[in-house]
């Protein structure tokens, strides 16, 4: 079965949702928009996997001890490609997440091929790329920097949409989930577009 990328990730409770609807909206009308309308999202865990029912099943036995997290966006940047991200604070509760993440699901991952890896190192720091070696996802275990996604625009027109995002922002702003996805990405880009399965955190 062929491998396909699907990433683990948090979902906004419904004012939250309003709230990043709102931010990405900048997005959707500046017409720079690549791609489908992004589904935003605070990733946990992103990895290859060839068989999607196995991951469902093993977040299906973990999930109801999850519990629904709360945390502060304090900024927007875009460090990865034209994604524009919500910088966020890293709780401990989210840590765990992802700490569990990695020792629960990540073993069930497909590994990456060498070269891809190879190639990838070199837009990677040695950390990084170990990390990928490891997990299949470069900003895990230590380096884990969560954000939430808001959407895929021009590169060249990064710099205006964070601009306008930045003016919208006065004072950080609480953000709940209260829901964990398992989310198709597209492979031309990684932007996300689909939930396939969600569960309700407590």
């Amino acid at each position: 079965m062929e491998a396909r990328w699907f990433n683990l990730a948090l979902l906004p409770d419904e004012p939250s949702r309003m709230t990043t609807e709102w931010w990405s909206q900048s997005i959707e009308n500046s017409d720079i928009r690549l791609g489908e309308p992004h589904l935003a999202h605070l990733s946990v865990y992103q990895a290859q996997f060839a068989d999607r029912d196995e991951v469902e099943r093993i977040i299906d036995r973990m999930h109801q001890s999850l519990r629904a997290i709360e945390l502060d966006v304090q900024s927007f940047g875009s460090p990865s490609a034209g994604f524009i991200f919500a910088d966020t604070t890293n709780p401990k509760q989210l840590q765990s997440l992802h700490q569990s993440m990695l020792d629960t699901v990540a073993p069930h991952r497909t590994p990456l091929d060498p070269a891809i890896i190879r190639a990838l190192a070199e837009t990677r720091t040695p950390t990084q790329t170990r990390s990928l070696e490891k997990y299949g996802m470069a900003l895990a275990g230590a380096g884990y920097r969560p954000h939430v996604t808001l959407g895929l625009v021009a590169h060249e027109r990064e710099q205006d949409v964070l601009a306008g995002l930045r003016n919208q922002m006065r004072n950080s702003v609480r953000l709940r989930f209260n829901r964990l996805g398992l989310i198709d990405c597209d492979p031309k880009n990684g932007s996300a577009t689909t939930a396939h399965v969600e569960w309700l955190l407590q």
